[in-house]
């Protein structure tokens, strides 16, 4: 009797390592977040970079986390490409987000840069609420946004689990916009990366709200 109890707690052990490393796996494929429209650099969701065969389809993974790089910043090294959308200066539009893991919301930044991510002047701060009322996120161009190319920029600060930091960059064509036109808004917080602050889970150590407060106000181009 004992060894049959013996074998079937055996047996129940074994069932739940396995359970446990397909949950695992499943977690893993699942990512996390990326936006879908309009598409990013080397999205699979762009019909150029599936035809240049330069898909990166860990792109819902974050850039890194305080621990160290896993794809460097900005825009986990990807470099320029061809333009993706062409937007109007003071159009609103509607990024769409493919998902995977929301980790209880969090912080979002919308921003744009002409020098490849390297500076990104912040137009649009969603806070703790990232993801929480749906998947559709609608951001502003700013109607100053001068004509000519950009980048299109989201970083992501999530609000549970593991501290990391997403980034995606869309490279667009602005028009309709002041030829001298400019763009003054907030720099980019960058966090939880190595030489970066690293914001806790918020219901532990706060959400690091006065870090967004204290961003330096910039100018761009």
């Amino acid at each position: 009797m004992s060894e049959l109890r013996y074998s079937v707690k055996y047996q129940i052990k074994r069932e739940m390592k396995a359970f446990n490393l397909v949950l695992l796996f499943a977690c893993v494929v699942s990512g996390h977040m990326e936006i879908k429209s309009h598409p990013p650099r080397t999205s699979k969701f762009s019909e150029y970079y599936k035809k240049e065969g330069k898909v990166d389809y860990d792109l819902k993974s974050p850039l890194a986390n305080k621990d160290g790089f896993d794809k460097p910043y900005p825009c986990k090294g990807a470099p320029v490409g061809p333009s993706q959308a062409t937007l109007t200066a003071g159009q609103k539009i509607d990024l769409e987000f493919d998902y995977g893991a929301i980790h209880n919301g969090g912080h979002c930044q919308f921003g744009l840069s002409w020098d490849n991510a390297k500076t990104i002047v912040t137009f649009y701060t969603l806070m703790k609420r990232c993801f929480l009322d749906g998947f559709t996120i609608p951001v502003t161009i700013p109607a100053t946004t001068p004509p000519g190319n950009a980048t299109l920029t989201w970083t992501w600060v999530n609000a549970a689990g593991y501290r990391e930091y997403y980034m995606n960059c869309i490279d667009v064509t602005i028009v309709g916009g002041p030829k001298d036109g400019k763009v003054t808004g907030p720099k980019n917080l960058v966090a939880n990366m190595p030489g970066a602050p690293t914001i806790p889970e918020f219901n532990v150590g706060g959400d690091g709200a006065e870090l967004f407060e204290k961003r330096p106000i910039i100018t761009l181009p």
